[in-house]
């Protein structure tokens, strides 16, 4: 093997250090045991299927509903909030606590909660997946389609850098869903020395 693909290797390793879940469940790195420390600050990111919220998150009823449960199991789990974001199909959480346990009950009744409430309401659609071979009255049935697209994504953030950064991402997530600051690929390289001015004063 040569030099370079040692590096490209090492290179991959150090980007997904301290990550799990999410769409890193399709890599070999992303099968592992998630990587939680006990009072490091986490970014948390719970991405939902666009077919089960047409309206999205931020529709009145839905954002009020996940705004109370985050209040009610964050008190319960011992969770400090310090930052979050609820977007169309995600929710965006800077969060810490002192035990992995208190994390790992927060992330499964979050957003188990999220999704037996939205449904008991009426508010999402999980009726919308592909048929199955079962029948009933002579016709096919749709598969249930689950709220959420992966499990959640997380990331321990080392150092106060590494924090600023995310600390300052979610709060531009949040600014564009308000449509103060418009979306752009660059994400916050792409900011003005305004947006940047929004940005610290929200944050």
């Amino acid at each position: 093997m040569g030099r370079h693909s040692w590096l490209s290797k090492e290179n991959r390793r150090w980007k997904y250090r301290g990550c799990g879940g999410g769409e890193l469940r399709k890599k070999r790195t992303g099968r592992k045991a998630r990587w939680l420390k006990p009072k490091k600050p986490l970014h948390l990111v719970l991405r939902a299927n666009n077919e089960c919220i047409r309206t999205g998150f931020r529709s009145y009823k839905r954002y009020f509903i996940i705004l109370k449960l985050m209040e009610r199991y964050s008190r319960k789990f011992h969770i400090k909030i310090e930052q979050f974001s609820i977007q169309y199909n995600h929710i965006h959480l800077l969060i810490r606590t002192t035990r992995r346990s208190h994390y790992q009950d927060f992330f499964r009744v979050f957003a188990g909660q999220i999704a037996q409430v939205l449904e008991k309401e009426g508010l999402i659609n999980v009726a919308l997946g592909k048929p199955t071979n079962q029948k009933v009255t002579g016709t096919p049935q749709k598969a249930k389609l689950r709220l959420w697209k992966f499990r959640p994504f997380t990331r321990v953030l080392n150092g106060w850098k590494v924090f600023k950064v995310v600390r300052e991402y979610i709060q531009l997530n949040e600014l564009e869903g308000l449509k103060i600051v418009p979306h752009r690929s660059a994400r916050l390289k792409g900011l003005s020395s305004q947006e940047w001015e929004l940005i610290k004063g929200w944050t």
